[in-house]
C-alpha cells in the first residue's frame, strides 16, 4: 500500500517540477525580440504560477513566485514582498472575505434568504417561486461567500424536494442543482471587490490607465444576471421539460425561520457590511472633484474604509462584555489565504508584464495586431466574452484572466472599446468556470455531489449554462457599447 502511495504523486511531483523550472528556468533563455530578458523571467513566473495554480494548489506555489519575483532583477526582494504583502488590495481582500465570512457564518445571511423565498405571494407560482429562489441566491452570493451559498440553495432545495417529491437524478432536480451553483456564480461575479475579481480589477487599471466604475459593474452584471435567471427557468421548463407541478400546491412557508428574528450581532454585521458596499459604490458615482470623493478615494482609500469599520466592530462591546466581532473567533478562521496569497504575486507580477521594461505588450501587439485591425469595439468585447469564458473553464481564472490583460490592453483604444466594459467583460467572465473540477472552487463543489448529480449531467448542463452566459453577455455588452 505505501509503494501505491508513494507511486501515485510521481505525477504531482513531476507537474511541480514543471512549474518551479518554469518560475525560475524560464527566464534563463534566449529573449526573442521584443521581449527583454527581464520580461523574459517575469513571463516564466506567470505562466509557472498559473500552470501550479491550475494543478498542484495555490498558497505555496504563490509563496515561490514572491520568491522567483525577488530574485528577478525587476524588482528585489524587500521590494517583492511588499509589492505583494504590502498591497493595500491585498489588505483589504483580507478584511472583506472575513466580513463576508461572519455574515454566513453567523446565519444572517440564511436567515434573510429563508424569509425572501418564503413568502406567501409566490405560493401556487411555481416558476415565479424559482424565479425568487434563484434571485435570492444570486443576491446571497453577491453579499456573502459563494461556496456558502451553494450550500445553502441545495440544503434549503433538499427540504423542498423531500415536501413535494422531487427526487434524486430526477430532470428537475438535476438542473436546480446545477442551477443553483450557476446561479451562486453569477452573483459572485457582478461583485468586483470581494474576493479575487479585486487582484483582476487592480491589474486591469494598471494595464489600460483605467479606474473601473464599481457602481457600473455591479448594476450592468445583475442585470445580465436577472435576464440569464429568467432564460435558464424558461430553458428548465419548456427546452429540458422539467415538471414545475409539484410545486403548485407547495406552501412557502415552511421555509420560514419560523418566528426567529436576528439578534444585535448578525445585525450589526449585515448593517456593516452593506454600508461599506454602499459607501464604496457612491464614492465611484461621484465626480473626481467632489470632497467625499478625494475622502474615500484619496487619503482614506476603501482599504482603509474597511480597516475603520472592521476595528469599530471589533472595538464595540455588547451587553454579554463581548465585541460584536471577536476576530480571533469569528473572523479570521473565514479569511481564504488561497485568495490572499494568488492576489499577492498576481497583482505585481501583472503589473510588470505590462510595463514598457518586459516587452510584453509590444510583442502582444505583434501578435494580434491583425487579428484586431480595423475592427470594432463590438467585435472586441465579444473576443474577450468567448476567449475568457472558455479559458477559465480549463485553468485558474484569475490566472486566465490577468493573462488576458497584456493581449486586450493594446486594443483598447484602437478599436474604439469603451474601457470600462471591456474589464467588466473580461473579470465578469473569469468567474464562469464550471465545467471541470478544478475550474473553480464552485466547480470542485458541484462535482462533488454525486448523491444528486452526475458528472455526465454537469458536463451537458454545465456546457448549456455557459453557452448561455456567452450569448446574453455577448448581447448586453454589445448593447452597452452602443449606448455609451
Amino acid at each position: 500500500m505505501a509503494d501505491k502511495k508513494k507511486g501515485s504523486n510521481v505525477g504531482y511531483y513531476i507537474k511541480c517540477a514543471v512549474g518551479i523550472a518554469c518560475m525560475f528556468g524560464f527566464g534563463y533563455l534566449p529573449a526573442a525580440a521584443p521581449i527583454t530578458p527581464i520580461g523574459m523571467k517575469i513571463l516564466g513566473i506567470f505562466i509557472g504560477a498559473i500552470y501550479l495554480w491550475s494543478v498542484a494548489g495555490v498558497v505555496w506555489p504563490a509563496l515561490l513566485a514572491i520568491v522567483a519575483y525577488g530574485l528577478s532583477g525587476y524588482v528585489n526582494m524587500s521590494e517583492a514582498i511588499a509589492a505583494g504583502m504590502g498591497n493595500s488590495v491585498v489588505f483589504q481582500l483580507i478584511l472583506i472575505i472575513a466580513m463576508a465570512g461572519v455574515v454566513s457564518g453567523s446565519g444572517a445571511g440564511e436567515f434573510l434568504a429563508r424569509w425572501a423565498v418564503s413568502r406567501p405571494l409566490f405560493k401556487g407560482k411555481p416558476e415565479l417561486f424559482m424565479f425568487i429562489f434563484f434571485e435570492t441566491f444570486l443576491l446571497s452570493a453577491f453579499f456573502v461567500n459563494v461556496v456558502a451559498t451553494i450550500y445553502l440553495s441545495w440544503a434549503i432545495f433538499y427540504g423542498i424536494s423531500d415536501i413535494v417529491g422531487y427526487k434524486k437524478g430526477e430532470r428537475f432536480s438535476t438542473l436546480t442543482i446545477i442551477g443553483c451553483t450557476f446561479i451562486s456564480m453569477l452573483g459572485g461575479a457582478a461583485i468586483p471587490f470581494k474576493g479575487w475579481q479585486l487582484g483582476l480589477a487592480n491589474a486591469y487599471n494598471k494595464a489600460t490607465g483605467t479606474e473601473l466604475n464599481f457602481a457600473l459593474f455591479m448594476g450592468l452584471c445583475l442585470v445580465l444576471c436577472t435576464i440569464l435567471i429568467l432564460l435558464y427557468i424558461l430553458s428548465m421548463k419548456y427546452l429540458f421539460q422539467c415538471d414545475f407541478s409539484k410545486l403548485k400546491d407547495f406552501d412557502t412557508s415552511v421555509l420560514g425561520n419560523q418566528g426567529k428574528t436576528l439578534d444585535v450581532r448578525q445585525k450589526s454585521y449585515l448593517y456593516a457590511y452593506a454600508f461599506i458596499i454602499l459607501i464604496t459604490v457612491i464614492s465611484t458615482l461621484l465626480p473626481r472633484d467632489n470632497g467625499f470623493y478625494k475622502l474615500i478615494n484619496g487619503r482614506l482609500t476603501v482599504a482603509g474604509l474597511f480597516a475603520v469599520v472592521v476595528a469599530a466592530l471589533c472595538m464595540i462591546k455588547l451587553g454579554d462584555g463581548k465585541p460584536i466581532l471577536d476576530w480571533k473567533k469569528d473572523a479570521s478562521r473565514w479569511v481564504n489565504w488561497d485568495v490572499v496569497f494568488m492576489c499577492a504575486i498576481a497583482i505585481p507580477v501583472a503589473g510588470a508584464l505590462t510595463s514598457e521594461e518586459t516587452g510584453i505588450l509590444e510583442l502582444a501587439n505583434q501578435l494580434f495586431g491583425a487579428l484586431f485591425a480595423g475592427k470594432s469595439a463590438g467585435f472586441l468585447l465579444i473576443f474577450i466574452i468567448i476567449i475568457t469564458t472558455v479559458l477559465t473553464n480549463v485553468g485558474s481564472n484569475i490566472g486566465m484572466g490577468m493573462a488576458l490583460v497584456p493581449i486586450i490592453a493594446p486594443f483598447i483604444a484602437s478599436t474604439g472599446t469603451n474601457a470600462q466594459l471591456a474589464g467588466i467583460a473580461l473579470i465578469y467572465a473569469a468567474n464562469m468556470g464550471m465545467m471541470l473540477p478544478g475550474a473553480s472552487a464552485p466547480a470542485a463543489v458541484l462535482f462533488s455531489n454525486r448523491e444528486w448529480v452526475k458528472p455526465s449531467d454537469i458536463y451537458k448542463y454545465a456546457g448549456f449554462c455557459n453557452l448561455l452566459f456567452i450569448a446574453v453577455s455577448v448581447a448586453g455588452f454589445v448593447a452597452a457599447s452602443a449606448l455609451m
